[in-house]
């Protein structure tokens, strides 16, 4: 997502994938490198600049709102969603096969009743890295696997209400604040 930076008047200054203060979000169908020649921002809005003139009188400038398509916004909006969604649980599958590999030692060495530390490599060699005992380090693990899973189903859900607030939105409005 690409952000519109604006000052006070409504010029487009610059652009931004971080929304801070004085930014809006720029709509996929009207985005280009060079919109502030023909755009500026008014009440939160994209509006084109008209060719009415502006001179020494101060004449005053007028606009025509941009009438952005509901079925466009919701889109982008769920792309965002889910482009944040990735980014905050993405790991590589590298990462991931070694949290499940751990996970998976964890479980497996504490239910083992004689387990053989060289079975279990990667408690192994943590519990000797942090100084631990390989309970300590199964145990570890297994704590660890559990808070994430359970972070992971807080943001899973989120992320499912808002895409249900986005696909109920009847206005423009309506999905731009799900």
């Amino acid at each position: 997502m690409i952000y519109a930076e604006y000052n006070t008047q409504g010029n487009i200054t610059g652009y931004c994938n971080v929304q801070k203060d004085n930014m809006v979000l720029i709509p996929t169908d009207i985005y280009s490198d060079t919109m502030h020649n023909d755009y500026v921002v008014v009440n939160g809005e994209f509006v084109l600049k008209t060719d009415a003139p502006n001179d020494i009188n101060n004449d005053v400038v007028t606009y025509e709102p941009v009438q952005q398509d509901l079925a466009k916004v919701k889109r982008s909006a769920v792309n965002e969603l889910n482009g944040m969604s990735v980014k905050t649980y993405m790991l590589t599958p590298g990462m991931e096969y070694i949290y499940n590999s751990k996970e998976q030692e964890a479980l497996a060495y504490l239910t083992d009743a004689d387990p053989i530390l060289d079975d279990y490599p990667f408690i192994k060699l943590e519990s000797e890295v942090r100084g631990i005992t390989a309970l300590e380090t199964a145990s570890l693990f297994k704590a660890k696997a559990k808070v994430a899973r359970e972070q992971l189903a807080i943001i899973e859900s989120n992320r499912q209400r808002r895409l249900i607030a986005i696909n109920n939105a009847t206005t423009v409005e309506e999905a731009k604040s799900a």
